[in-house]
Formats: structure tokens, C-alpha cells, sequence
């Protein structure tokens, strides 16, 4: 009898930031975003919370803060999933434009590549400095297994889930940052991470997807078409169907990791849950 267990998770970018960092994502916003009427743009016309966290420091010991609640809970989750000994995880993210631009944008997409080497700081992706102190140029490989992705899109289509599948990236080298941040968030400590990973994409940015660009700031530009809509999503997530070796996809203690993007910033990653069969 196997057992699948679910988690949750954020991929927040800003966790990569040193400590002394400030929230670049809401400056960003505040800069570049032409939707931020002129008022809020001045901190004394901002929410009490917000200016509570912007304090004297302008959010540096907000980020600091956050980021250690963070670590924390991927370490809760890496304990988790090192007791569980699992021989894969299913990991749901989405693509910011990342491999998927202009030439296809497929509402889910099933990963089935080999292992993928990816460099995520890699041109200043994630920020001019991290919190690891790695190099430009550092590595990180992602273990996968191609066998169980290839039999997984097959299974999705056999119960009529209108599933992408890739063998190789498109328009990326390794994998986009939803996937990537997750696995270095559950290696904060940098003893190594080995679990196999099998990739879902998702198209959760919908109608900003292409217009948006990895941006922030698509208003004015005619929206894209949506995404997939949540009945979809949730028969995507409940028909994994029937396991290779012929019993249900728990057998083997598979570890089904429901590591999805855009919960919100204060969300701390502790959600666990299993099911056996």
C-alpha cells in the first residue's frame, strides 16, 4: 500500500536577497507600474501595515524577517520529505515567459526531460547578489525521471486532459524560477537536495502571460487569452489515473509536492497533507 503526500509552497524570488536587502519587487512596482495612481507613490498616503513594514529602514528588517520565517518552513517541509523517502516529486509551477513565449503558451505542460542543469543567477536573473554568495556561472542540476512524465502526460490524455508534454526546454536554459527557487529554497543549507523532480507547468498568468513579458506592468496592451480555468485545473490535479506497475500512482511512496506559485507574501510553506491508497 503507498502513500502520496502533498505540500505547498511559495517560490518568492526575494528570498534569494541578502538580509540587508530591500523589497525590490514592491520598488519595482512603485517605479515602473503606471497602474500605482501618483498619491501612493509617497509612503505617508501608504496603509498602516505597510508603512509599519517600511519602518526606518525602508523594509530591510521586514525582508529579514520574512526571509527567516521562510527558511524556516522550507526546512520544516526538506524534514518532511527526507522522513517521507520518496522516489519522485511532482513539482506544479508556472512559466513567466520564460520557456514558453510568443510560439506557444500551453495551459499545462508535462516536463519530460532528463536531468537539467540550470545557473539561476545567470545575467543578473535573480539580483546582482544572493544570499549563498554563489558565482554567476554556479550550477544546479535537477534530477528527473522522464519515464514517470512520459507515462503521466500519456495517462492525462487517456482520461481526456488535453496535456502539452516537452522533452527538451524551448526558449530556457535548465528550468524557469518557479521550479529552480523551490529546489534551492529546500537546500537553504547547501548539503545537497538529490530527490527526482518531475515538472508540470501551468499557465496561471492567463491574460498577462505575453503582455507582461516577466514584468509587472502590461496595462494598456490588449490581454492575452486566459488561463486555464479552475475546473480544469482541478481535473488535471485529480486524474493522475493508474500507476505504470498497474496499481494506483501512490504505490512506491511517491511524493506528489503541490509546489505552486502565487500564494500570497505572508504565506508560510507548511502545508502537508497525505492520502493512502
Amino acid at each position: 500500500m503507498g502513500t502520496i503526500m502533498g505540500m505547498g509552497s511559495p517560490h518568492w524570488p526575494a528570498m534569494i536577497q541578502p538580509d540587508e536587502a530591500k523589497p525590490w519587487p514592491f520598488l519595482r512596482t512603485l517605479a515602473n507600474d503606471p497602474r500605482v495612481p501618483a498619491a501612493l507613490k509617497d509612503p505617508r498616503h501608504w496603509p498602516e501595515g505597510v508603512r509599519a513594514e517600511w519602518g526606518e529602514d525602508e523594509g530591510v528588517s521586514a525582508h529579514r524577517e520574512h526571509r527567516r520565517r521562510l527558511v524556516e518552513g522550507f526546512r520544516t517541509l526538506r524534514a518532511e520529505i527526507e522522513a517521507f523517502a520518496p522516489d519522485f516529486i511532482l513539482m506544479f509551477g508556472d512559466d513567466q515567459y520564460e520557456n514558453f513565449t510568443e510560439d506557444i503558451i500551453p495551459p499545462f505542460c508535462v516536463m519530460a526531460f532528463g536531468d537539467l542543469t540550470s545557473r539561476p543567477f545567470k545575467g543578473g536573473r535573480r539580483g546582482r547578489a544572493n544570499v549563498w554568495k554563489e558565482l554567476e556561472d554556479h550550477a544546479i542540476t535537477m534530477r528527473s525521471k522522464p519515464d514517470v512524465a512520459k507515462w503521466l502526460a500519456r495517462r492525462y490524455l487517456e482520461e481526456g486532459v488535453e496535456m502539452a508534454y516537452a522533452y527538451q526546454p524551448l526558449h530556457w536554459e535548465g528550468l524557469g524560477h518557479a521550479f529552480v527557487n523551490i529546489q534551492m529554497y529546500l537546500d537553504d543549507d547547501r548539503h545537497g537536495f538529490d530527490v527526482p523532480i518531475v515538472p508540470v507547468q501551468v499557465n496561471s498568468y492567463g491574460s498577462k502571460i505575453i503582455r507582461n513579458r516577466r514584468a509587472i506592468n502590461g496595462a494598456g496592451q490588449e490581454p492575452d487569452p486566459i488561463s486555464p480555468t479552475p475546473r480544469r485545473c482541478f481535473r488535471g490535479r485529480t486524474d493522475h489515473g493508474a500507476h505504470p506497475r498497474g496499481q494506483s500512482m501512490a504505490r512506491g511512496d511517491v511524493c506528489v509536492g503541490r509546489l505552486v506559485s502565487r500564494i500570497p507574501r505572508r504565506e508560510e510553506p507548511l502545508s502537508v497533507a497525505r492520502r493512502r491508497e
